[in-house]
């Protein structure tokens, strides 16, 4: 093993020793916009539906206000599908959420390997903190760490980190499975490097 490869996470990918790679608080402000987008027109769409569905009980005079089960059945959606796109969708796709393959960055541990399951749940618990005014208590964190974590990458051990476009789809191992293919011998050209 090389000197520059010293650091690397076996079978990750992943190095430890770059000081730009959790550079990323820009793009982390632009990921969180568009997942919160993706996230608010598709809850306001479900909405509509189950607001037609479940219409008020007391005529149309009161238009806009809706019947206490659709009300219910889209406060019950919205949780669950905010909890898809933060914790199963990066849990699912490599660290990612859409936001984050949009603007190539991705969540992995301190180690360089793919978070678990409960790092993903303790992120997305403490983002209720982090966007606290407007996103400013995440944005005032990240900008205060030396690897720009905001409170649930602290507490979860976790960073994100740039993906360069050329390794966007590099093959990750997380606990020895594999989770994507990848041509032989592009893991060993990919270091992503992590301070």
């Amino acid at each position: 093993m090389t000197a520059a490869n010293s650091s690397q996470s076996p079978g990750t990918g992943w190095n430890s020793n770059s000081p730009t790679s959790t550079t990323v608080i820009g793009r982390r402000v632009v990921q969180y916009i568009i997942d919160i987008l993706i996230y608010a027109v598709v809850t306001v769409i479900v909405a509509l539906v189950l607001t037609s569905l479940f219409p008020n009980e007391r005529g149309a005079e009161e238009f806009g206000v809706a019947n206490s089960a659709a009300v219910a059945l889209t406060l019950i959606f919205a949780v669950a599908w905010h909890a898809t796109l933060f914790v199963a969708w990066p849990n699912a796709h490599e660290g990612q959420t859409l936001g984050m393959r949009a603007m190539n960055i991705r969540v992995v541990r301190i180690d360089g390997g793919l978070p678990n399951l409960g790092q993903y749940v303790t992120r997305w618990i403490l983002l209720i903190v982090d966007g606290a005014l407007a996103g400013l208590v995440g944005l005032l964190t990240m900008a205060l760490t030396q690897r720009n974590q905001r409170l649930g990458d602290l507490a979860a051990g976790t960073l994100v980190v740039r993906v360069p476009r050329t390794f966007a789809h590099v093959h990750i191992k997380s606990q020895g499975v594999s989770r994507s293919p990848v041509r032989p011998g592009l893991r060993e050209r990919a270091t992503l490097k992590i301070p």
